[in-house]
């Protein structure tokens, strides 16, 4: 039985992790497409989620010519970037991909806003946005508040994250941050609720829908989240941040509401769809699907949450033969159906 020509072809890189599979469970949702996954590890179940998927290269320039090559063999109409490191890739070379790969669901302009810590905090200064004090390196003599919380400046999945930093520790685990190649910044302590958002905007700029939950984490990942009804506040701030931004396609704004003061705080960006994207999903709001719609088609659709809910964060496996497995190592390609995946495939 042949392919069904009616799906559109999405092409979802970095599967490695865990933003891009919940971008494919969104898409499985949908039931519009055709997944082509890409990853760079063969152990991890996301390449073998698509419909079909590749394993790349680590080089930047090979990585490169991949995906053009998949893109032309594969005929994708789409690409949805899965993982925070290849956001600033994508967006350092536009020009080349803008030229030779199928349009990219991508916010080009605040990818290095969103990556940067510092200049994120910076930046909403200059916009009279509520930030979290940050410093730099050079900086850290001016520290006026303890404890801090250290973590890389362009880091990602909560990697080297240190709270509750005391003044006598700041420069052993700066340096130790330094060592392993990244480089240290301190932002103040806060305690408080966490809320993750999420603003979709068409590519002309129109507010499409937007998404409010509160988040609770484990070691910087979320593993329960609450979705009531509309906090005013939040929703206002959210909508109008991602507006003074001039954002399209997809924003993830991570906020806390401190404990002693009330006041909201934003202390994180994210230019790209999330690792909650399908609980947005299961709520009826499929950005992924809408953004899709609008990128390729023009569409313009304007859903919200039908009714307040709790998702629950749980452990699960997927399946498949060892034989599987070095025949992905030895071709770089996945065949469909070799996966074991009980609710999604």
């Amino acid at each position: 039985m042949g392919e069904d020509l009616s799906l559109r072809n999405v092409l979802v890189t970095g599967t490695d992790g865990g933003a891009a599979q919940s971008i494919m469970k969104c898409l499985r949702k949908a039931k519009k497409y055709r997944i082509i996954a890409t990853g760079i590890d063969p152990l991890c179940i996301g390449i073998h989620m698509g419909d079909v998927g590749y394993l790349v290269s680590k080089d930047w320039e090979e990585y490169k010519k991949e995906l053009k090559e998949i893109s032309e063999k594969e005929n994708v109409d789409i690409i949805i970037p899965g993982s925070d490191i290849e956001l600033s890739h994508f967006a350092n070379n536009r020009k080349w991909y803008e030229e030779n790969c199928p349009p990219i669901l991508i916010d080009w302009k605040n990818v290095n806003i969103a990556r940067d810590k510092y200049l994120l905090q910076e930046k909403l200064k200059e916009l009279g946005f509520p930030y979290i004090k940050t410093w730099k390196v050079d900086e850290f003599d001016k520290i006026d508040t303890c404890p801090v919380v250290l973590k890389p400046r362009h880091g990602f999945g909560s990697n080297m994250l240190f709270k509750e930093v005391r003044r006598k520790h700041v420069k052993s685990l700066a340096d130790y941050i330094q060592n392993q190649g990244w480089e240290p910044i301190a932002q103040e302590q806060l305690y408080g609720r966490e809320y993750s958002c999420m603003t979709l905007r068409a590519k002309d700029g129109e507010l499409l829908s937007y998404f409010i939950a509160w988040s609770f984490k484990k070691f910087g990942q979320s593993y329960k989240t609450i979705i009531k009804k509309d906090d005013p506040q939040i929703r206002d701030l959210i909508i109008r941040l991602s507006e003074k931004l001039n954002s399209i396609g997809p924003l993830s704004i991570q906020l806390i509401k401190d404990t002693e003061s009330g006041e909201l705080k934003i202390f994180e960006l994210n230019a790209r769809f999330t690792g909650a994207q399908i609980v947005r999903a299961e709520g009826g709001v499929n950005m992924v699907d809408l953004a899709i719609s609008n990128w390729l088609d023009g569409i313009k659709e304007y859903p919200k949450v039908r009714n307040p809910f709790v998702a629950y964060w749980y452990h699960d496996f997927s399946y498949s033969s060892f034989k599987d497995l070095e025949n992905l190592i030895k071709e770089r390609k996945t065949k469909r159906g070799k996966v074991y995946c009980p609710k999604y495939l």
